[in-house]
């Protein structure tokens, strides 16, 4: 996530106490895409273990992300990557 986040703050910036946004490069948008892929598909990995390692962890337990968020944001992911660009 930190990757993905120090690639988006390149597109914005303050000037003079405005924020100026610019559009991505293909490549860009191309490189977070892919980043941000990698990273939903550790999620389920992580729901798993939470799952499992609960009642031996019990903060695991407070583990934010439910499957159907998981679900969501493949979807909205995968219809990113849909997008042309």
């Amino acid at each position: 996530m930190t990757a993905i986040y120090a690639k988006l703050q390149t597109l914005s910036k303050n000037d003079n106490g405005k924020t100026v946004f610019s559009i991505p490069s293909v490549v860009l948008v191309n490189d977070i895409l892919t980043d941000f892929g990698s990273y939903i598909d550790i999620l389920p990995n992580l729901l798993a273990y939470a799952k499992e390692k609960g009642n031996v962890y019990p903060t695991v337990k407070t583990f934010p992300l439910q499957q159907t968020d998981i679900d969501t944001m493949k979807s909205d992911y995968d219809t990113a990557r849909k997008l042309p660009y």
